[in-house]
């Protein structure tokens, strides 16, 4: 899977809300596998667009046509979940690993300041979404 920083957690809380139909199609697609906690697989960690964003109805030829302060509060929100994780863009994780991190070193209401800005937060199916995890996974990851 390819994902940018703030969809590592996007695809937890995802409800059937998006930006277009096919928008939600390819969310109601990856959330799915993403979220079963036993499956395991590589993800790339992009700094840019990702096989969610081609998805989005602002992808214009691999090119994101919002206004630059929206592409900028985007790029910040990445910023700071990677930073968070502890994850840096350009590299591979496995999913597992991304879990436990999220797990370790996320708290719902820590989406607050990390998802500012996101016009899904006030929906509360994030914060649910990590809840969610955090029992999901006590279990099934080990602590590295």
């Amino acid at each position: 899977m390819d994902l940018r920083g703030h969809h590592l957690l996007c695809l937890l809380g995802f409800s059937g809300h998006g930006y277009s139909t096919s928008f939600i199609n390819k969310m109601e697609h990856l959330a799915p596998i993403y979220r079963k906690v036993e499956l395991d697989f590589e993800i790339y960690v992009n700094e840019h667009t990702d096989e969610i964003c081609e998805h989005c109805p602002a992808m214009v030829n691999n090119n994101c046509t919002t206004f630059r302060k929206v592409d900028e509060e985007i790029r910040e929100l990445d910023r700071r979940i990677n930073q968070k994780l502890q994850i840096r863009p350009g590299f591979i994780y496995s999913k597992k690993t991304i879990f436990r991190r999220i797990r370790d070193r996320i708290e719902p209401d820590d989406l607050d300041i990390l998802c500012k800005g996101c016009k899904w937060l006030s929906y509360g199916v994030c914060k649910n979404a990590i809840r969610k995890l955090k029992e999901e996974v006590k279990v099934e990851l080990p602590t590295t």
